[in-house]
This record gives structure tokens, C-alpha cells and sequence, in this order.
């Protein structure tokens, strides 16, 4: 699964978002392809039924609440989505 996520400050900030993100219950791994514009590139291994959900987690896991975000659009291979202004 493909995610594109802008709105980030750094590369740093995004990249703790991939570590909290790899804690989501059915997240095998989160890995960065790009960074370019404020916008995350990644790929997201996980199963089937975690696919499935994975656009609903972006937006209300508790562990990546603190990132504020929102889902754009959403397919079985790609998730868009950007940060919540505060």
C-alpha cells in the first residue's frame, strides 16, 4: 500500500509518524520512499483485512492523533491524505 501525506514541517516529523505508525495494531512495517515539498512518500506492508482499514487508522488511531490526519482520497493500492491546520 502506497501512502502520500504532505503538510509536514521535516523529514524528522514525518519520520516519527512512521514509527508510531508501525506501532498500529496490523502494521508489518513503514517505510519511507521519498520526502519531497513537505510531502511523505511510503509504502505500507500489511495484510489484507489492515489494508482494509488503513485510511480509517490514519485518522483516529490513538497513537497518530497527534498528527491531525486527513484522509484525501483512498484505494486498495494508495491512500492521500495531509495535515490538519492546528
Amino acid at each position: 500500500m502506497q501512502i502520500e501525506i504532505g503538510g509536514w514541517n521535516s523529514l524528522g516529523e514525518a519520520q516519527a509518524f512512521l514509527i508510531d505508525l508501525q506501532k498500529v495494531s496490523g502494521i508489518n512495517a513503514a517505510n519511507r520512499t521519498d520526502f519531497r515539498g513537505g510531502i511523505l512518500f511510503a509504502t505500507v506492508e500489511c495484510p489484507n483485512w489492515a489494508a482494509d482499514d488503513l485510511a480509517i487508522q490514519l485518522e483516529s488511531a490513538a497513537i497518530l492523533k497527534k498528527y491531525r490526519i486527513a484522509v484525501q482520497t483512498a484505494s486498495k493500492a494508495k491512500i492521500e491524505a495531509k495535515i490538519q491546520g492546528p
